[in-house]
């Protein structure tokens, strides 16, 4: 804007300004191409760091699961994220014959499936995983969207508060300040569904497909819980 001289642009300048940005596009590129292999590579030290760790930390659910959190902190961009577990049949149907094996129940509704547990973490403080009470898991809105997750296996965005009423109803969520969320299946090695990760108010922008992948390449960690959860039933 505004040559100097007092007169307009020409087609040399225009010429010089083409070149230019050339190189300045090169250079951009270069550094976003810098700045995408150093964030791979701290992924990469993070994912390296759970497996470590979630295979040393078999022997009960939580311990699995407050592990997973607690390592993957620095995958997540957001402040709050929370895990709720299925409710497993008591008996493990893989040791059974298969004459007396029966069809896996699906539930009427999303109201018909029962968690076991929920876990919650604050991403941006020191205080570790927490345990939800029995009162949150039955009654909590964030286990409500788990459940519906869960029956319908598929993802769910929330971009605003506005968008889901129930928040402003919720006493649970009161104190979280609830800006976004979302709610993903978590499925084990068999792909049968186990339970949800919730992730909410995501920092600067709305939850997109690059949280998704976060997520998703954490595969040790879902396949780590079943054990964890055939630890509990045992």
């Amino acid at each position: 804007m505004n040559k100097k001289g007092g007169t307009h642009f020409n087609a040399r300048d225009e010429s010089i300004f083409a070149r230019y940005l050339t190189f300045c596009g090169i250079g951009i590129q270069n550094a976003q191409l810098f700045e995408m292999s150093v964030q791979e590579h701290i992924r990469n030290q993070i994912l390296l760091k759970l497996a470590r760790g979630i295979f040393e930390e078999q022997q009960s659910l939580e311990r699995v699961v407050h592990k997973i959190l607690i390592e993957s902190k620095a995958l997540f961009k957001c402040e709050h994220i929370c895990v709720f577990i299925v409710e497993l049949p008591l008996e493990d149907e893989e040791t059974r014959p298969d004459a007396e094996k029966v069809p896996k129940h699906v539930p009427a509704s999303p109201a018909k499936i029962v968690l076991s547990s929920g876990f919650h973490i604050e991403v941006n403080k020191d205080d570790g995983v927490r345990n939800m009470s029995k009162e949150e898991i039955d009654k909590g809105l964030l286990a409500t969207v788990a459940r519906e997750v869960i029956f319908e296996n598929r993802l769910r965005n929330i971009v605003s508060a506005d968008e889901e009423p129930r928040l402003a109803e919720d006493p649970f969520t009161k104190d979280m300040g609830v800006r976004n969320l979302m709610c993903i299946p978590v499925h084990d090695a068999k792909n049968e569904i186990i339970g949800a990760c919730l992730m909410l108010n995501k920092q600067l922008r709305n939850f997109t497909e690059l949280d998704l992948d976060r997520v998703q390449v954490c595969p040790c960690s879902s396949r780590a819980i079943p054990r964890g959860i055939f630890m509990r039933k045992h």
